[in-house]
């Protein structure tokens, strides 16, 4: 006779129902729906229930893809608080339910699958409920793996002065994230002749009455705004995909800097190469910007000495490769974009750049390409950035 276990047979969910915290009745299968749900019949008060909540209590938050039902005799039937507000509610007032798995004078658990079938159970009896819960646990960890972590919380930061239409491309790209975890765009504006306006719940604008005398001072204003410890990059002049997100969800976590191997060069009027992105469109922790006491208060180059202090301070880095058409983060190089990086270092005798620029602004001003005033944004591409990528991917494939 063989020593391994049998391979699991499925059965047919029993045609049986439950009352939902409505009172209205509800079929097996119908609770599974949607998505497989492990159901516990918490049976009779005593040791037994109690062991057997506790168990399920401790073990929900492993399964966040599989929903939890409590089912219990009566609505007012004593139950963890720990467990309110974090599992479907059920009532089985006869038992006539539970008995269809099991005896009603002890827990029993079972795993209602989406397709009509058991995919597990029914467990009998408090230690065997916590031996299927864990197991389950186990499970659904190895089979989804990075699916089971929680989502990356990432606040995006973007600088600007005077640069409206490039930057409604840059808020359109965050729009577009498909990304569900929790994300934000905070966009600092110290341009005071321009005040910026775009009401959504995920974007803040803080438009300032004065100008900043250095970058890596704005840069400090902006990072202190953020609400969350992922802190990406996201310039006004560069353009993120719709997967730009979740490649930082990706690539990120258990990290504190994060440069692109494989991003997009654009040039011009289109994609001149694909490969490593320098500072540009670069992610870091908020705790280790910190730590390092900022950026330092400097215009061209404060980048560089930025991520040298990260790396000097023991920050772990990370050179993010997605495969050429997942690569999601757009480095602009012209169409009228002022590139700091392009105006060379400041020294004595000669305004820094923050002036050279807003001297640069002021002369579009003048010439009536700058507006001033009250702005509402009106996000949107003037390209479709996507297809671009695809079709030079198609390219270089052939």
């Amino acid at each position: 006779m063989s020593d391994e276990p049998l391979e699991y047979q499925r059965a047919p969910i029993p045609d049986a129902v439950l009352h939902d915290e409505f009172g209205e009745t509800i079929s097996l299968s119908a609770v599974a729906q949607e998505r497989a749900v492990l159901l516990l019949f918490a049976g009779p008060p005593g040791h037994q229930q109690e062991a057997s909540l506790a168990a399920f209590a401790q073990w929900m938050a492993g399964m966040p893809l599989v929903g939890l039902g409590l089912v219990v005799s009566a609505v007012d039937a004593a139950h963890p608080d720990r467990l309110a507000g974090s599992s479907w509610m059920f009532t089985d007032p006869q038992g006539a339910a539970q008995s269809r798995f099991g005896p009603t004078d002890r827990p029993v658990a079972v795993l209602l699958g989406t397709d009509g079938l058991l995919a597990g159970g029914p467990a009998v009896g408090a230690q065997d409920v916590e031996e299927m819960v864990h197991d389950l646990v186990a499970h659904f960890q190895n089979l989804y793996g990075e699916a089971m972590r929680p989502a990356t919380s990432i606040s995006c930061k973007c600088i600007t002065y005077g640069r409206v239409e490039l930057l409604e491309e840059s808020l359109e790209s965050f729009l577009r994230q498909d990304y569900t975890g929790d994300h934000e765009l905070v966009i600092v504006n110290d341009y005071p002749r321009q005040r910026l306006h775009f009401d959504h719940p995920r974007v803040r604008i803080y438009n300032l009455d004065f100008t900043f005398e250095t970058i890596g001072e704005k840069e400090n204003f902006a990072v202190s705004a953020c609400r969350y410890d992922t802190v990406a990059v996201w310039d006004d002049d560069d353009i993120a995909l719709p997967n730009h997100l979740r490649n930082i969800d990706r690539f990120f976590p258990g990290q504190d800097l994060l440069h692109w191997e494989r991003g997009v060069a654009f040039v011009g009027d289109g994609i001149a190469a694909i490969g490593g992105l320098g500072n540009s469109g670069i992610v870091y922790s908020r705790p280790m910007w910190r730590r390092v006491g900022g950026h330092p208060m400097e215009n061209a180059g404060y980048d560089v000495t930025f991520v040298n202090r990260l790396r000097d301070n023991g920050a772990r880095v990370v050179t993010a490769a997605p495969p050429p058409q997942e690569a999601s983060w757009f480095y602009r190089w012209g169409q009228g974009s002022y590139h700091m990086s392009g105006q060379g270092t400041d020294h004595e005798g000669r305004p820094n750049v923050i002036r050279r620029h807003a001297a640069h602004i002021e002369e579009q001003r003048r010439a009536g390409h700058i507006p001033t005033g009250d702005i509402e944004l009106k996000p949107r591409w003037r390209r479709d950035y996507t297809a671009l990528l695809a079709d030079y991917c198609r390219q270089q494939d052939s």
